[in-house]
């Protein structure tokens, strides 16, 4: 009975274990995608400011 507890009790540790694993790619996950959603952005603005600066002659 006493290994089938400690068994169970590593199992749940190592559960414990893998979801905090998960939690924390999920975390870089979303820190790399909002750091490439402001570079697209930053880029896009730039983009739209440059095209401010054209001179069209009508």
């Amino acid at each position: 009975m006493q290994d089938s507890r400690a068994l169970y009790e590593n199992f749940e540790a190592e559960e414990v274990g893998r979801r905090e694993l998960q939690r924390l790619r999920y975390e870089e996950y979303e820190r790399k995608r909002k750091k490439a959603d402001l570079i697209l952005e930053r880029r896009r603005l730039k983009e739209l400011l440059d095209m401010d600066d054209l001179d069209f002659d009508w």
